[in-house]
């Protein structure tokens, strides 16, 4: 190819219009959250009574919590991107103090004998391990998305990125896990997607060095 033909396509390149990254992020997620669900629906399908859970508070409380931190992460992915980032991650500490008000509300209403078995759940070994799991397809659709990014900090990007797909993942897995009490979600879904977020740093680290 002649230099004239190469400057000529690699400007016709950058004339074409991307879709907004917020956009290219959403569709990105999307594809990944869709697999994740698949493969729920596949190996073990939504809690049965799903329908009637719905009406009870802790329940709506927990779907809040990891719902509230998907918004907060994916504005702070978004201005964790740009190399001029403003620093707006504030809204991450809505969600912790959401939940820190349902275990308050857990601890008023319940017996303090009860606190132990709510805080173990029955399977909070299932937490540490599905969660992850089902957070793995969106962290790679994200950070595939923002591959073309210039984060000012790397780290941030991926650890905000990973904390938004670790509540993405929470969220796929409360459609079947029976564990609801705040405390089981404060201590086991916290861990979980504390271990996505740090993923997603490591990941960040690597993938989105200038």
């Amino acid at each position: 190819m002649k230099l004239d033909d190469l400057v000529r396509t690699l400007a016709e390149d950058t004339q074409q219009p991307r879709l907004p990254l917020g956009r290219q992020l959403t569709v990105g997620l999307a594809t990944g959250a869709a697999l994740s669900c698949a493969i729920l629906l596949v190996t073990a399908g939504v809690r049965p009574d799903l329908p009637e859970a719905l009406l009870s508070w802790q329940v709506l409380a927990k779907f809040a919590f990891a719902g509230l931190l998907m918004a907060a992460a994916f504005a702070a992915s978004l201005d964790a991107a740009q190399p001029d980032a403003r620093g707006g991650s504030r809204a991450l500490a809505a969600a912790p103090g959401l939940l820190a008000a349902a275990v308050g509300a857990e601890l008023l209403t319940t017996p303090a004998g009860t606190w132990g078995a709510a805080a173990s759940g029955r399977h909070p070994e299932l937490c540490l391990v599905v969660v992850p799991a089902l957070s793995a397809l969106p962290l790679i659709a994200a950070v595939a998305t923002l591959r073309r990014a210039a984060p000012a900090s790397p780290t941030r990007l991926g650890l905000a990125m990973g904390l938004l797909c670790g509540a993405l993942g929470a969220f796929v897995y409360m459609l079947r896990c029976t564990d609801d009490a705040p405390l089981f979600v404060a201590i086991w879904y916290s861990a979980a997607i504390a271990l996505v977020g740090l993923a997603g740093a490591l990941a960040g680290r690597r993938a989105f060095r200038w």
